[in-house]
């Protein structure tokens, strides 16, 4: 087999030597990115809210036009989905973000309209210019998933970091699961979780409430559980519910059996399913203690 000659040899190793500080740049300009994340979140001594001032005032046309389409989308009996997909369609091109973000989702899953992750990704990057929180959270969506563009964790990080920090309960939600699993940076984690809680945010509380009681926290996987169940968490109500009934092989977080209480409970369990906006601060009164507890757990 012939060599290479020497001039060759020598002209690709001036192409790698070229190539490489600007592969090593990108790299660490990557690297700094997700250290700034993780700076963000470890020395965070507030979580940061979302803000009605982060967003432009709708117009009410639009808005109608957009509340029209929603609720066709939930009418019972066979939708015509061609028509929410025209109503969206019409909003999100005069400038209607929230109607920008679900047309991007019907021509996502092309229902009522053509199959395009090209033109969904165009309507994301619509809401992403506009330079809201919302915008943020959905393109770390698009790179996570690798809608129309080509899969990258660290960019969808990136994204999710920046709806975190304006105050994007979703976002907070999706870094703190990020950073629990695969990161393992479990203080940052359940900080992160916790703010997105604060918000409101469902999902965040069962998944704060589940690492505490893997952690074998049962006192903390209590409250975040309460916490969750009052902010409509079916899961979290759930966990509640087996708790009390002292069902095998669940946790009952020290709480004395309850049979009544359990059973309330699985009636608020049905009323979400009619009815999933549902939210119950009042829990206590609507399912009271039938049986006294531990102190602390009621």
């Amino acid at each position: 087999m012939r060599r290479p000659s020497p001039l060759i040899v020598i002209l690709l190793a001036t192409l790698l030597l070229i190539s490489l500080p600007g592969c090593q740049s990108d790299a660490q300009k990557e690297k700094q990115k997700m250290k700034n994340l993780f700076t963000w979140v470890s020395t965070m001594t507030t979580c940061p809210q979302l803000s009605k001032d982060q967003y432009l005032v709708l117009d009410p046309k639009l808005q109608a036009l957009y509340d029209q389409a929603l609720a066709l989308s939930r009418a019972d009996g066979i939708v015509d989905q061609t028509v929410i997909a025209a109503l969206y369609k019409e909003a999100a091109e005069k400038g209607h973000w929230p109607s920008m973000h679900n047309l991007a989702v019907h021509y996502y899953e092309g229902n009522g309209i053509e199959e395009s992750e090209e033109k969904a990704l165009y309507w994301w990057r619509q809401i992403e210019a506009l330079d809201i929180p919302d915008g943020y959270t959905h393109m770390a969506r698009v790179y996570r998933m690798g809608i129309g563009v080509k899969q990258d964790t660290n960019k969808a990080l990136e994204y999710m970091g920046k709806a975190a920090q304006r105050g994007d309960p979703d976002a907070q939600f999706m870094v703190g699961k990020y950073l629990y699993d695969p990161l393992k940076r479990k203080p940052d984690a359940y900080k992160m979780l916790a703010c997105a809680v604060e918000q409101g945010h469902r999902e965040a509380a069962f998944e704060l409430a589940l690492n505490y009681k893997v952690d074998k926290d049962f006192e903390k996987a209590y409250q975040i559980y309460r916490k969750g169940a009052k902010l409509g968490s079916e899961s979290c109500i759930n966990a509640l519910r087996k708790a009390y009934a002292h069902r095998p092989k669940h946790p009952t977080f020290g709480l004395n059996k309850d049979i009544d209480r359990a059973i309330c409970l699985k009636k608020l369990v049905y009323e979400l399913r009619e009815n999933p906006d549902l939210t119950f601060p009042d829990l206590d009164t609507r399912c009271p203690a039938n049986v006294e507890q531990p102190w602390g757990r009621d």
